[in-house]
């Protein structure tokens, strides 16, 4: 009896990825169906925050999760063994992209495996192991991402701009992030999504719902249809990705950008301005 809430949601929710002409409940009736099982049936928050991260996963584009081509770790297809194993060492990646001239021109894919059974103990060479790249866009949805790596059972795919250059890869390790890096990750301090460092000052993760920072701050100014994160309310406000230090206003709220990194905004501070002060500015 405990497991039933939690698993008429999760029918609820395959119904709506899987199943999507059938759509019976809106995707806003789904998410007040989860918090009143959190409150109500007993779903702890981490399973409340995973039911959630499914119901979003649609909304999500490669460009959200990929890794861009400045943090790219690939190798030439004229290194060497041994700098072929430092790479592998240093990166700790099970696999690498090789490229021709220059990462625009990404000819495969090796495997750590592959390359020490195959290339170090059976002495064949770098072209015996190659798989041919999979080429996907950065508008393509992370849905039809997941399909494409399961049915040519590949783990990586290389990011395409327009043009033909490399904008990075993606990898089935970015899209189980998406849905439970943030979650169970046993590493990770425990740590509040919204912290208030002073008063009307708070310090905000990235990964937070937008919906529960306008319930925590009572926010009734802030509406936003197209962003699900503060991560994508920042970018939208923006109009890219945030650096460090990056800062813009909303109505009363002084946003500024604390860290991040290439692909996404991890935290910000967001002073809420009394409105006579905002106006007076």
């Amino acid at each position: 009896y405990i497991l039933i809430p939690f698993t008429y949601i999760y029918t609820l929710v395959v119904d709506k990825i899987y199943k999507p002409k059938k759509k019976t409940m809106t995707e806003d009736a789904l998410l007040v169906m989860v918090d009143r099982a959190e409150q109500e049936f007993g779903i702890n928050e981490n399973e409340s925050k995973l039911i959630k991260s499914v119901l979003d996963f649609d909304e999500l584009k490669v460009l959200d999760i990929y890794t861009p081509r400045v943090d790219l770790v690939a190798i030439s297809k004229n290194a060497t063994n041994d700098e072929i194993v430092k790479v592998f060492r240093r990166s700790g990646f099970s696999r690498l992209p090789v490229y021709d001239e220059n990462v625009d021109d990404i000819i495969g894919i090796i495997n750590h495996k592959d390359f020490y059974n195959k290339v170090l103990l059976e002495k064949k060479t770098l072209n015996d192991i190659l798989s041919k790249p999979l080429e996907v866009t950065e508008y393509m949805d992370v849905s039809n991402l997941l399909a494409l790596l399961k049915s040519n059972q590949e783990h990586l795919a290389v990011v395409k701009d327009e043009y033909g250059g490399t904008l990075g890869i993606v990898t089935m390790e970015d899209i189980l992030e998406e849905l439970v890096g943030d979650i169970w990750d046993e590493h990770d301090n425990v740590v509040e999504a919204i912290q208030l460092v002073e008063e009307n000052k708070y310090l905000v993760h990235g990964s937070t719902y937008l919906s529960d920072l306008i319930d925590k701050l009572e926010l009734d100014n802030l509406e936003d249809d197209d962003n699900v994160t503060v991560n994508g309310w920042i970018t939208s406000n923006l109009g890219k990705i945030g650096s460090a230090g990056d800062s813009f206003v909303y109505d009363n709220l002084d946003v500024k950008v604390v860290t991040a990194s290439q692909k996404k905004v991890f935290e910000v501070i967001i002073n809420v301005l009394d409105i006579k002060e905002n106006n007076e500015e």
